[in-house]
C-alpha cells in the first residue's frame, strides 16, 4: 500500500484516533528529551481500530513531539508562526494535523527543503554575508517568507490535540515506569 493511500485512510479518523496514541520513539529521541535509549510504544489499541487509526496515530504521535520543541522555545520567545517545507508537509493529513497540535496556522512553502535552506542562512550570518537568519534566508530564496499555502486550525482540531498535549508528559512519565519493567537492552549495546 503507497503512503498517499495509507494517509487516505488516516484522514477517514477523528483527531485523536480515538484514543490511539503512538510515542514515535523509534529511533530514540532527540530534542527536547535527548534520550538515546528511549523506544516508541502504541497505547490504547481496540479492537475497533482500524489501519487509519494506527496511521493517524503515527502522524499525530510525530507531530505531538514537534509541537514539544516549539513549546520550549516558546518558553524563551514566543512563537508566532509556523513554517513546513517538502517532504510529508506535501501531504493534506500532515499539515491538518501539524497545525491543529501547534494550535496555530501554519505555512507550507513547496520546493526547497527547510532544513537546508535554514543552515545555509545560518552559515550566511557565520560568515558575515547576512546580519540574521532572515536576511540569509532572504538572500537565498527571495520572497519565499511571503509564499505559501496557509492551513488554518479548526477549532475542533484546536481542542482535539490541546487534551492530547496535557496527557504527553504523563504519558512520558508512566512510559519510562513500564518500559524499565521490561529492561530494553540499549540501542548501543553492541
Amino acid at each position: 500500500m503507497s503512503d498517499a493511500a495509507l494517509l487516505e485512510l488516516a484522514a477517514t479518523v477523528p483527531p485523536g484516533s480515538d484514543g490511539l496514541v503512538m510515542l514515535p520513539f523509534l529511533l530514540a529521541e532527540r530534542a527536547p528529551l535527548w534520550d538515546p535509549t528511549l523506544t516508541g510504544a502504541v497505547i490504547g489499541i481496540q479492537h475497533s481500530h482500524t489501519r487509519g487509526h494506527f496511521v493517524r496515530a503515527v502522524v499525530e504521535g510525530v507531530a505531538l513531539q514537534l509541537w514539544t520543541i516549539v513549546d520550549a522555545l516558546d518558553a524563551v520567545t514566543p512563537v508566532t508562526s509556523a513554517r513546513a517545507t517538502g517532504g510529508v508537509f506535501r501531504s493534506r493529513v500532515w499539515r491538518d494535523v501539524m497545525a491543529g497540535v501547534l494550535g496555530r496556522p501554519l505555512t507550507v512553502t513547496g520546493g526547497a527543503e527547510g532544513s537546508a535552506l535554514g543552515a545555509a542562512a545560518l552559515g550566511l550570518v557565520a560568515v558575515g554575508r547576512a546580519s540574521s537568519p532572515r536576511d540569509g534566508l532572504d538572500a537565498l530564496a527571495p520572497g519565499l517568507r511571503e509564499s505559501g499555502e496557509v492551513v488554518a486550525v479548526s477549532e475542533g482540531d484546536r481542542t482535539a490535540y490541546e487534551t492530547a498535549r496535557r496527557r504527553i508528559p504523563t504519558l512520558l512519565d508512566s512510559y519510562a515506569v513500564v518500559r524499565d519493567l521490561f529492561d530494553v537492552p540499549s540501542r548501543d549495546a553492541d
